[in-house]
């Protein structure tokens, strides 16, 4: 019988948090979650040599023991238990810091919410699941051929030829492989899907999981017109208690060429851009929902039809853009985006799509970027004659 007993070491000394956060985890569903609590971290370093728990919510103020080092001396001694950092938000440095320096995740007290918790608790579980899973393929060569070739067949070999349109896509790992995962599908009624994903993490695991929303696309595109039924597939898929596991982003457009009207869905990937001709940006595509694998009956809304013009230009990036001006503010990260391709609006998309790639790359040179990147530009031709839209319903 398969245990689904999720064991927190809790190490707070607030009376109040302890209780509330008791509150939460007793509404997790689907599993049960055994807490125990101490309110020092010597107690804490104590337990932890148990080896029984799965997560440790650590408080960073503690009788004990006071700031990031709480955290770096609980993770030197239990490096192995993924580590969810506790603290007020008026101290997020030492938060942020806590997570460049190993912690899985942090909290904020006072914005403590029953699904956030259970969430964070289980994508710290994950990603540490992932990261041993991935330290074990790295010591075999053999286990990395195959990661590799798993890898080589995520991408499409070509990208769509359609008239008027110039489409380009390209991903950028941060390792030897990466979770990005972008995909064109060719539809019996003339249309065109264009998936773009991201997995959780980077690194074998993540490309792993990125495998398995290929293989779920690839048997659910051809079978289901609505892109938010898709995802709504998908996501079943990764919470249904398959050997599918993870988090992980999608955004799925079904574009009619013919008309260049598009709908789209999005489970919580980063927005796609839409320019016009002169590289203003007049459109952003935002999620339309949470990320696939979180919650098992999410469903997933399409957006309103939106129609192209000639000349506009579709960009759909993944979050890695973003990581790789980690100082800069999302809307200034978006700025820097945008500016790229307005700068290369004339070139091709393939130009355009390595001209993003090198502004991603170019600030971590001569090392890697911190995350996984992945682009696709889809240019409409001036000059291309589109047809009346038919309705949403047809697409």
């Amino acid at each position: 019988m398969v245990d689904h007993t999720i064991r927190v070491l809790l190490v707070e000394d607030d009376r109040d948090d302890v209780a509330l956060i008791r509150a939460y985890l007793r509404e997790a569903q689907g599993f049960r979650i055994e807490l125990e609590h101490v309110d020092r971290l010597s107690l804490g370093l104590q337990l932890a040599e148990s080896g029984r728990f799965d997560v440790l919510l650590l408080d960073l103020c503690l009788p004990d023991s006071w700031g990031l080092e709480t955290f770096r001396t609980f993770h030197g001694h239990a490096p192995r238990i993924p580590i969810v950092v506790m603290t007020g938000a008026e101290v997020m440095e030492n938060a942020l810091q806590a997570v460049r320096e190993g912690a899985s995740d942090y909290l904020f007290k006072g914005e403590l919410g029953g699904s956030l918790l259970i969430r964070v608790i289980l994508y710290a579980i994950e990603r540490a699941r992932r990261f041993r899973a991935e330290a074990a393929l790295l010591a075999s060569q053999r286990e990395m051929e195959i990661a590799r070739s798993i890898q080589m067949g995520l991408y499409p070999a070509a990208a769509p030829k359609l008239p008027g349109y110039d489409i380009a896509g390209n991903c950028f790992p941060a390792e030897s492989v990466g979770g990005d995962y972008f995909d064109f599908f060719h539809m019996p009624d003339g249309g065109l899907v264009i998936a773009v994903g991201d997995a959780m993490g980077h690194g074998v695991g993540a490309a792993l999981l990125s495998a398995g929303f290929r293989a779920a696309l690839h048997s659910l595109v051809l079978t289901n017109r609505s892109v938010g039924d898709i995802l709504g597939l998908t996501n079943q898929t990764l919470t249904n208690g398959s050997t599918l596991v993870g988090f992980g982003t999608l955004l799925l457009i079904h574009l009619d060429p013919k008309s260049g009207s598009m709908v789209y869905a999005s489970a919580g990937h980063e927005p796609g851009l839409i320019l016009d001709k002169t590289g203003r940006l007049t459109q952003t595509l935002p999620s339309t929902a949470i990320p696939l694998g979180v919650e098992p009956n999410t469903t997933f809304p399409e957006s309103h039809e939106i129609k192209l013009a000639p000349g506009d230009i579709l960009v759909l990036p993944t979050d890695g853009f973003r990581q790789a001006w980690p100082e800069a503010t999302t809307e200034a990260a978006v700025e820097h985006l945008v500016e790229v391709v307005r700068r290369h609006r004339e070139q091709s998309a393939a130009n355009i799509v390595e001209a993003l790639a090198a502004a991603v790359c170019s600030p971590w040179a001569p090392t890697s970027p911190p995350d996984d990147f992945s682009v696709i530009a889809a240019k409409l031709a001036a000059d291309i004659h589109l047809a009346h839209s038919p309705s949403t319903t047809e697409l």
